[in-house]
């Protein structure tokens, strides 16, 4: 078995804190991990997951380099398999773990992401699992806050600068509106369903339906793809960029508000309708994210000042010209590095352009900033693997 692959399987067992055996061939070492997967139990999702890549890896090597593959390794991944369609509908990760084998190769999603600074996914998540994320995130126009409590924001004038509700959302679920949904005395403009900006920043883990999706398995997969090894979710966002008054998001760097060292954050987002060039669509630079973090957007030390939050420096220029339009169909999942330079024009169109966001940083021997605008709660940000 070619040493990268034997490598990659090693440590995937590695994560699943399984180990291997001493005295045993590979192979054997494969099937007596494997066996241990029947019957099938909620402690095993993840072992199912990991048979399955196993699997896939041994095609591979069969396909490319006509090596003779031990029959019974064949047999016993086969098995593990079978086992896993067969719970199908025991089991509620089961349908994750057989919807991951439609994830890129590793390589493939690894090496474009160093290049381009992004990979889009298309289909990653299903039809069905795309309404269910839209319909709850509908919920919140149903329930909007007080006139006198409703809060703007904004990434041209930064109301939410000098916002203690701003500050108090990131381990919340609280609602922004758009600056052309209110009047000065909060009443609304516009139809509440298309009043708001976003819903932030503890999705992910006060949600029950976005934290079942952000921490699905096929996310997960993804994380292992890029060589997370403790990462943990430390914040999320639905954004609605709603018909006619969607503002419009500057060219900034994820890695300004959710600074790590060294940088390893990476953005999920997951387009819950298709984003087009009329409804504000993602542009991207290509490559940006090799030139480092060119601004931070931290809390301000000055406690006589007005703002809570400030950036270290002014906004970069960025040439247009720079940037791609990034048109995708709604399913689509957009990895994005945290340095690479990003942007979306106002929405302007009839159509809205739903969102779900999360970002992901790894933990080991990487130092979350304390001086980032979001910081984690006592418990400490929710681990990505373990949940």
């Amino acid at each position: 078995m070619r040493a990268s692959y034997k490598n990659s399987i090693q440590r995937r067992l590695g994560v699943l804190g399984l180990g291997t055996s001493p005295g045993l061939s590979f192979s054997n070492q494969i099937v007596r991990t494997a066996a241990r997967a029947v019957p099938f139990s909620d402690k095993t999702r993840w072992t199912g997951l990991a048979y399955i890549h196993m699997h896939e890896y041994a095609r591979e090597i069969k396909q490319q380099e006509q090596e003779k593959i031990d029959l019974l390794q064949f047999t016993a991944l086969t098995l593990v398999i079978r086992t896993l369609r067969r719970a199908r509908t025991h089991h509620r990760h089961s349908r994750e773990i057989l919807l991951i084998t439609r994830v890129p190769r590793m390589k493939d999603i690894y090496a474009q992401f160093q290049k381009d600074g992004y990979v889009i996914l298309e289909d990653f998540f299903q039809p069905e699992e795309i309404e269910e994320l839209r319909a709850c995130g509908e919920e919140f126009t149903n329930k909007l806050p007080p006139e006198s409590e409703r809060k703007v924001f904004s990434t041209i004038q930064y109301p939410q600068n000098k916002d203690k509700y701003f500050l108090d959302s990131t381990n919340k679920i609280s609602v922004f509106f758009e600056s052309e949904a209110l009047e000065e005395d909060g009443k609304l403009k516009v139809h509440p369903r298309v009043s708001l900006n976003k819903v932030g920043h503890a999705l992910h883990w006060l949600h029950p339906t976005f934290k079942k999706f952000t921490f699905d398995e096929r996310v997960k997969e993804i994380a292992f793809q890029l060589n997370y090894e403790e990462p943990m979710v430390c914040q999320s966002m639905y954004i609605y960029k709603n018909p006619g008054i969607g503002s419009e998001v500057t060219m900034h760097q994820d890695a300004s508000y959710l600074y790590v060292e060294p940088m390893k954050l990476v953005g999920f987002w997951i387009a819950l309708e298709d984003a087009t060039l009329e409804n504000g669509c993602l542009w991207i630079a290509p490559g940006s994210h090799q030139s480092g973090t060119h601004r931070r957007y931290m809390r301000n030390k000055d406690s006589n000042s007005q703002e809570l939050l400030i950036f270290d420096r002014p906004a970069p220029c960025y040439p247009l010209s720079n940037f791609r339009p990034v048109p995708v169909r709604k399913g689509t999942c957009i990895l994005i590095h945290g340095q690479v330079v990003h942007f979306s024009y106002p929405n302007k169109s009839e159509t809205s352009r739903h969102t779900y966001i999360f970002h992901v940083i790894e933990t080991k021997h990487v130092l979350y900033s304390k001086e980032n605008w979001l910081q984690p709660p006592a418990e400490g940000f929710a681990s990505f693997y373990k949940n």
